[in-house]
C-alpha cells in the first residue's frame, strides 16, 4: 500500500539539484563508455595497421568489422544518454509529486 500522505518534505531548490546530479551522474557514465569505446577503436585499428602490412586479408575484414560495431556503439551511446536522462527526469518528478512535499522556501 502506497503512503497518504508524502513521505518526504524537500525545497524547490533541492528538487532541482537532485535532478542536475542525476543528469550529471548520467554524463559521466556516458564519457566513460566513449572513452572506452575510443580506447578500443584505438587498439583495434593499430591491430588492423599491423595485419594490413602483413597482407592478412580475412583477419583485417574481422578488426575492421569490429572497428565499425564499435563506432556505432559509440555513436548509440549518445542517444541512449539522452533518452536516459528524459526518464530519469520523469520518474523522480513522479516521485516528487507522489511522495514529496515540495516547499518554496529557499533554504
Amino acid at each position: 500500500p502506497l503512503p497518504s500522505a508524502p513521505i518526504i518534505r524537500l525545497s524547490r531548490e533541492e528538487c532541482k539539484d537532485m535532478l542536475e546530479e542525476c543528469k550529471k551522474t548520467i554524463d559521466k557514465q556516458a564519457a566513460t563508455q566513449k572513452e572506452n569505446a575510443m580506447a578500443a577503436i584505438s587498439k583495434f585499428e593499430e591491430k588492423l595497421k599491423a595485419l594490413d602490412e602483413d597482407k592478412k586479408q580475412a583477419e583485417a575484414r574481422k578488426v575492421r568489422n569490429v572497428i565499425r560495431r564499435l563506432e556505432k556503439r559509440r555513436a548509440g551511446i549518445q542517444r541512449k544518454t539522452d533518452e536516459l536522462k528524459v526518464n530519469v527526469v520523469g520518474w523522480l518528478e513522479s516521485f516528487f509529486k507522489s511522495y514529496a512535499e515540495i516547499r518554496d522556501d529557499e533554504k
